[in-house]
């Protein structure tokens, strides 16, 4: 039987800031710089976050784990290699 599998995100905002005084000195280079630096760091997080998944095997809601350790036997998926 199929079951919906909730889970819960961390969404850890921060605040960009762009001073006036590098508005004032016309440091255009270190604003344009910003949006790649988001767009790095947004990707090391969701890394991070499947890594996680894929070492931790958690518990899903039906009391079986993500990912078959060779212990469990609930979801009958398991086959032999020919």
């Amino acid at each position: 039987m199929q079951s919906d599998e909730t889970c819960g995100f961390h969404l850890g905002f921060r605040l960009v800031v762009v001073t006036r005084e590098a508005i004032l000195n016309d440091d255009v280079d270190s604003i344009r710089r910003i949006p790649a630096k988001l767009a790095v760091a947004a990707g090391v997080t969701i890394n991070e976050f499947v890594y996680g998944l894929f070492t931790s095997n958690p518990f899903m809601s039906d009391g079986t784990k993500v990912f078959d350790d060779g212990t469990q036997t609930s979801h009958a998926n398991r086959g032999r290699a020919r």
